[in-house]
């Protein structure tokens, strides 16, 4: 095994020098991209979409060699190394212990506190972030109730129905992710937002009412769509005297069978 220094981390040659060149070659990605952004602002007055969606590029491939950086450096790490990576894991996982206390009334089914995914130098990305996460987390534990829930809800729906909005949290990453940030150059802090998701059992009865109600439609769909397939096939049929019988009864299953699977799988 590789002998600890006087610091009881391992030798350059250990691992710090693979996570240095990283950060280095991210650093240049970052300071190239920027400048080209100020150069073209400064002549479109900073206006040009391209120069935003690669500075942003720029900044996201920062970040991700920052966290990745961070997580190498502390699996490494003979002692502390196991503290920071339990951080960083928790943060990366997405989902943690509930910040508030449950709403009064009917008792909640689901309840989490969603992270956003990555640390984010604005606090407006790494809230779009949390949406997607909490809109991800509510369809898998919908999915996992018994019996099972059948719903993706809608970013609009996440918001308005099962966002705490005063359980907003932000926070900072770990220690190890602000060192390899500072390396890297980035310009700002990096940022976690996190915010309650809960769904109560009134709310979950209600999805499955409307579940229930969506097939009742579409059973009595179905049945109306093939009653006027028949209908059209008898009128048509005794129109043309019996002479297009097998052609008219095709089209008739026809359009019975594509009405049924269009309300089936829509």
């Amino acid at each position: 095994m590789e002998s600890l220094n006087r610091r009881g981390t391992l030798p350059m040659a250990g691992w710090r020098r693979p996570i240095v060149c990283g950060l280095a070659v991210a650093a240049v990605a970052l300071t190239v991209a920027l400048g080209g952004c100020s150069r073209v602002g400064s002549v479109g007055r900073a206006t040009n979409s391209r120069a935003e969606k690669a500075r942003s590029a720029a900044e996201q491939l920062a970040i991700t060699a920052v966290v990745a950086g961070a997580a190498a450096q502390a699996q490494h790490l003979p002692d502390g190394g196991k503290a920071i990576a339990s951080k960083h894991s928790t943060a990366r996982g997405n989902v943690m212990a509930p910040k508030s206390t449950p709403r009064p009334g009917s008792p909640a089914v689901i309840r989490e506190h969603v992270m956003s995914s990555r640390p984010y130098l604005s606090e407006a990305d790494a809230e779009e972030d949390v949406f997607l996460q909490a809109q991800s987390l509510l369809e898998q534990k919908f999915a996992e109730l018994d019996p099972p829930l059948e719903h993706a809800p809608s970013l609009a729906e996440v918001k308005a129905e099962y966002l705490r909005k005063d359980t907003r949290t932000v926070s900072p990453p770990s220690a190890a992710i602000q060192d390899e940030a500072a390396q890297a150059g980035l310009p700002g802090k990096l940022v976690y937002v996190g915010y309650d998701v809960e769904v109560s059992a009134d709310q979950v009865r209600e999805l499955r009412t409307q579940q229930r109600v969506w097939a009742s439609l579409r059973v009595v769909g179905i049945l109306m769509a093939s009653a006027l397939a028949v209908f059209l096939f008898l009128r048509a049929d005794d129109w043309t005297k019996g002479y297009l019988t097998r052609w008219l009864a095709l089209a008739a299953v026809t359009i019975a069978g594509g009405t049924a699977a269009a309300l089936i799988f829509i």
